[in-house]
């Protein structure tokens, strides 16, 4: 991922590409605040924030007094691994079209 504006979308987009290629196995600890506020130097309220983002997505859990872990819904990661996917194909296809490629251009592309 590019330099992102907010360094909680950075560590956002981290967090769920470990969990989504499973770095980050289901039930999984997460590391904590403090930990990963030094690892990125920002400040924990900016860790927080994507953390906050992530229990919304129901790809972690918080739990109070420890860390957060990744959850063991695997069906719920294998459907948004599926949906980030889909849209990673499309971001792809519409800048390949950009630059004039047509779709059959595209998959020779890929097939190489």
């Amino acid at each position: 991922m590019k330099n992102c504006t907010y360094p909680y979308k950075r560590i956002l987009h981290d967090l769920e590409c470990s969990i989504l290629s499973e770095r980050l196995a289901p039930g999984d600890r997460i590391p904590s605040v403090r930990a990963l506020a030094a690892q990125y130097q920002v400040n924990p309220n900016t860790v927080q924030r994507a953390l906050k983002e992530l229990t919304q997505k129901e790809l972690i859990i918080s739990r109070p007094g420890n860390n957060s872990v990744v959850t063991e819904d695997t069906q719920k990661i294998r459907c948004f691994r599926q949906e980030e996917a889909k849209n990673r194909t499309c971001i792809f296809i519409k800048k390949m079209e950009e630059l004039g490629y047509s779709h059959e251009q595209i998959w020779d592309l890929c097939c190489r």
